[in-house]
This record gives C-alpha cells, structure tokens and sequence, in this order.
C-alpha cells in the first residue's frame, strides 16, 4: 500500500502537468504562420479547424512527411502517430484574404484580424494546451487566452477549455495592448488599424465608461480578464456598426465602427453597454438565448439611466418602446418556440426576456425590503458560477439565482411565461411602479404603490 501511494505521488503530478503545447510563429510581413503542435502523450483521433482552414493550408506534416488525414471540412482525423508526436503545418494569410470572407480573415490598415479556428487546429475539449506565439519584434497579438508568461521573442497562453466550435478572434500587427484596470479586472483592449492618437483615446474613453457602468452593478467587473477588440472599418452610417460577445478560449468582446465618428455618438450608443453587459451572467444555450438577450436589453438601459446617459423617465420609455417592439414580433407560439425561429423573432426573443428581467427584478425588491435584487442575485451569481466552457439552460441557471436569493421568483416567472403564446401581459408591472403609458409616452406617478422600487432600479 504504502509503495502504491508513493508511486501515485509521483505519478498525479507529472499528470497534473501534462498539456499539449502549439507553437504559431509569425513572420515579419505576416503573410502566413508556421505552427507546430507537440501532443503529450497519445495524439488525439482528430483536430478542429475552421471549415475553410484547409484550402489555404498547407499539412499537417509528421517528421517532414505530409500525413494522409481524412479531411471532413472542420475535422482533421489524424493516423495512428507515436507517443509526444509533433506534427506541423503552415496557414497562408496572404492567400486567406484573397477570397474576401470578412469572418475568417480581414485586414485593417496594415494590421490583420482573424478567426483563431484559421491556424489554431485544436483537439477534443478535455485536452489541456498551451499557446506559444513568436513575434517579430515591434508587434503585438490580442487574444482571448490568459497569458501565462512574456518574453522579449515569446508569449505563452493558456486557453481556456471551451467547445471545438467555439470560436474566438485575435489581431495581429503593430497596435498596443492597453490594460484598462477596474475592481475585479483588466480589461486588454486593443484597437488595430492605422487609427490616429486622437481615434484611440477616444475609444478608450468608450470602452471606460462603459466598463465603469457594467462594474458598478456588484462593485466589481464580472469577468477577470476579458478581451475588447474595436476593429475600425471606415466610414458608415453610425459609430458602432455590429458587435458581439464571443467565449472561444476565453471571454472577449469585438466591436467594427466607424472610427470617423465623434466621441458623443459612442457615447450615446447603447450597443457596448449590452455586450458587456452579456458579461454579467455565465453562456447560456442558445436555445434560451432569451435569457441573455434580454438580460443586456434591460441593462443597457438601467444602466444608462444609472451613469446620467439618460434620464430616468428616458429610460423607461425606451423599456416601454422595447416591449411594444417585442409584443408587435409575437406571432405565435412560446417563447421558447420563438426563440429557435429565426431572425423574424429577434424582437419576441430580446424584450420578453427583457420584461422577464424588470419583473424579477422588481419583485425581488418588493418581497425583500430591498435587499435583494436583479443586481445582487447576479452578484451571488458571479461567486460560484462563471466558469467560463460551461453551457447553462435559462431552467436550471433560474433555479441556481432562485436558490441564491432564498426565493422562488425567478422559477415562478419562468413557468409562468416561456411556455406561453403571448408577449407578458405589462400593465400590472407598469402600475404598480407608476409608469404611465399614455399614449405610448412614459411619465412617472409618485402615488404608485412601488415608486421607491421604481426609483430604486435606475438609480442602483
């Protein structure tokens, strides 16, 4: 027994080490990358990639010879290879952005932003890696990953575990990494282009604000280390032109703007303040991306009304111009049906998760004193349960925030309303907090029996 134990010593650590190790390094004028990837222990039965990753390829190769892989689009299956085999292969960005697909590979200024899944071929989930990126000297890389250690020619990543077909994006050129440190975070922006002094100031003075705003919902940044890439795209009819929050490898956030527009506009715009505010809750499927989608349509403009963007009874009518939009896209069936239709049920998807939002929040507020709310049970939320790889149902992360608070609001409104055929019913809500809709225009009653709950939601 005691030989048993004092051989699994020494064997649980070298275990607990073990990880494969992928090696991009990059050439001056960044036409391409040479990767190698060195497995640790048994190679795994196949590789992920981008499903167009193979066309401007070349490998895998094995000891100089090029492997005869069944190549099934985003599956590379790998022969049978030795123990702590390494294999190669060399992806052409020159060629890449010849064929014009803007999501797999695009270039700003003399700078290049990319999908990972391009040269990064991965194994199954449950591997461990790490990332070793060499660089020519005077450029950067801005990646989701955790860096685990920098040196002059060499920064290594750990990604974090996520699905295959997670993917995630990174740039690369000569741009600077800014740290912006908040309570809980630092936030790694990185905004490539040829951009002027003024531009990038200016979009840091965006992306600020807009993470002090999210931070002040618990006291704290949700999220220790995410990624923001703005990735300026000329001139275009509004500042921020599309966005989306991404959790490939590790937790980011990428903007494409108008880099051309005053600082006011971006200001002004609600679209950072709902992707980061996605940061405040774990992924969740997107079979109920309603829950999320709703979540970041209700904070983007509670949290608004809460920095002085707006004003509080601004921010309640855009809530009641939201849910007007959502009860306009219901044409029948559940929430939950509506929400695997489409493009057509974006608004019947976005604001009744927002509705469901504002009455939970309300609720919790109500039935509490005040002591508990939208705002701490994401608080509760934040301290067990934001790993980033895991996948949750709207069910069971109701039931998790429900367990939190001691209540049994949010299982209550979920039963409630997910399953039904109609936008929820909004009058007793609006009553009760003294939004008066007259003639689809908010003003403010200070006879409501909920007023301070009102008041209470857009001041924090």
């Amino acid at each position: 027994m005691k030989l048993f134990l004092a051989t699994l010593m020494l064997v649980c650590p070298l275990y607990a080490d073990a990880e494969d190790v992928l090696t991009a390094s990059f050439p001056d004028g960044l036409d391409d990358v040479q990767v190698s990837l060195c497995f640790d222990g048994p190679a795994p039965l196949r590789l992920y990639r981008h499903e167009k990753a193979g066309a401007v390829s070349n490998g895998p190769f094995y000891e100089g010879k090029p492997l005869k892989v069944s190549d099934n689009g985003s599956v590379v299956g790998l022969p049978a290879l030795p123990e702590n085999a390494c294999i190669n292969w060399q992806t052409g960005f020159t060629v890449a952005l010849k064929n014009r697909d803007y999501h797999l590979i695009m270039q700003t200024g003399e700078d290049l932003v990319m999908s990972t899944n391009l040269w990064f071929w991965k194994g199954p989930k449950s591997r461990d890696i790490v990332v070793d990126v060499n660089l020519p000297k005077g450029m950067s890389i801005s990646t989701p990953w955790k860096e685990l250690e920098k040196s002059a020619s060499k920064i290594r990543f750990r990604p974090d575990k996520t699905s295959a077909d997670w993917e995630s994006r990174v740039a690369l050129g000569k741009f600077d990494v800014d740290l912006i440190k908040v309570a809980g975070a630092n936030i790694r922006l990185a905004a490539p282009g040829n951009l002027s002094t003024s531009q990038r100031k200016k979009i840091r003075q965006w992306i600020e604000q807009t993470v002090d705003s999210v931070t002040s919902v618990y006291g704290y940044f949700p999220q220790p280390q995410p990624q923001v890439l703005v990735v300026p795209i000329g001139t275009r009819d509004e500042a921020v032109v599309t966005a989306h929050v991404i959790r490939g490898g590790g937790l980011a956030v990428v903007f494409y703007i108008d880099e051309t527009r005053p600082l006011q506009e971006f200001m002004d715009d609600w679209t950072a303040t709902h992707e980061f505010s996605h940061m405040l809750v774990p992924y969740v499927s997107s079979r109920d991306r309603w829950l999320s989608e709703g979540l970041a349509s209700y904070y983007q403009n509670v949290l608004r009304a809460r920095d002085g963007r707006l004003s509080e009874t601004q921010a309640w009518q855009k809530l009641f111009e939201g849910f007007k939009r959502g009860e306009k896209g219901t044409q029948g069936g559940s929430l939950a049906q509506a929400t695997r239709g489409g493009r057509n049920s974006t608004m019947r998807v976005y604001w009744s998760g927002a509705a469901l939002m504002l009455m939970a929040d309300m609720r919790l507020r109500e039935t509490t004193d005040g002591r508990q709310s939208l705002d701490t049970a994401l608080q509760s939320l934040s301290a067990c349960c934001m790993a980033n790889g895991r996948t949750w149902r709207a069910r069971e992360l109701f039931e998790r925030l429900d367990e939190l608070t001691g209540t049994a609001i949010l299982t209550g409104l979920y039963q409630k309303h997910v399953h039904e055929h109609s936008f929820p019913d909004m009058r007793s809500t609006w009553g009760d907090l003294g939004v008066n809709t007259r003639n689809n225009r908010v003003s403010l009653s200070d006879d409501a029996p909920l007023k301070d709950v009102r008041t209470a939601i857009m001041k924090g």
